[in-house]
């Protein structure tokens, strides 16, 4: 299950990232109504993104620390999902609940002792 919660934070970050070079791409063609407000929306979905990237290597490298930040970070995206799905982006809407619903799955379950007694989180810092 890490091994799931690692490539869903890593495609989350990558997608941020592409919000983030969308945004500056408005910012630099004068697209963008507000550039201040712009640039401080390109800032903080870099910050997240890279965030998301940051707990998706933890995952890999089996820290035990991501899994509330991943829990949290998704279950914020619920609501997200259910805006998109009223708003008529049913498909994006869904598509950014299974994913969200994944991730805290995952999170959740690499949580679970494994069958030999042993905490996961607790054999690698």
């Amino acid at each position: 299950m890490r091994t799931l919660a690692a490539l869903v934070c890593a495609a989350e970050a990558l997608t941020l990232v592409g919000f983030c070079a969308f945004y500056l791409y408005e910012l630099t063609r004068g697209a963008s109504a507000d550039a201040g407000r712009a640039a401080v929306s390109a800032l903080l979905i870099a910050l997240v993104g890279v965030g998301l990237g940051v707990m998706a290597r933890a995952w890999w490298r089996g820290a035990g620390w991501p899994n509330t930040p991943t829990v949290v970070w998704n279950v914020l995206l619920l609501p997200v999902a259910l805006s998109l799905v009223q708003s008529d982006h049913t498909l994006i809407g869904l598509v950014v609940a299974v994913v969200a619903l994944t991730a805290i799955l995952a999170a959740i379950r690499a949580r679970i002792v494994e069958p030999d007694g042993e905490d996961p989180d607790h054999t690698r810092a």
